[in-house]
């Protein structure tokens, strides 16, 4: 099992607190590590399903609708992160947009079978 320790000088690690539990602990740092990941994957799952949509020909109206708010979903809105440095600090306005991708991704998993 790894280790994930920054390499910052003011972080004195020792090598005997780094295997002292056989355990995972939890910690901030990897909370937001694995929120990153999540809000990758919905991205990448949400990506598959807007280009499998796009490439067939038959769709209907509630597909088309479906098609045109994954591509909306996609995009970063500004209360989100406008760039690397304003971005939002409200919790709530990130778990608002994960869950309208969350509820996109079960949806085209529906309507695109």
């Amino acid at each position: 099992m790894g280790a994930f320790v920054s390499a910052q000088p003011q972080s004195k690690w020792s090598e005997a607190s780094l295997h002292r539990r056989a355990c995972p602990v939890n910690s901030t740092r990897w909370e937001l590590l694995r929120d990153g990941v999540e809000d990758y994957e919905y991205f990448w799952m949400l990506q598959q399903q807007v280009h499998a949509a796009q490439k067939r020909a038959d769709l209907n109206a509630a597909q088309q609708a479906w098609l045109i708010r994954g591509r909306d979903l996609l995009i970063v809105p500004a209360e989100v992160s406008a760039s690397l440095t304003q971005y939002t600090t409200d919790p709530l306005v990130l778990l608002n947009r994960r869950a309208q991708m969350a509820a996109a991704i079960a949806a085209g998993a529906h309507l695109l079978r």
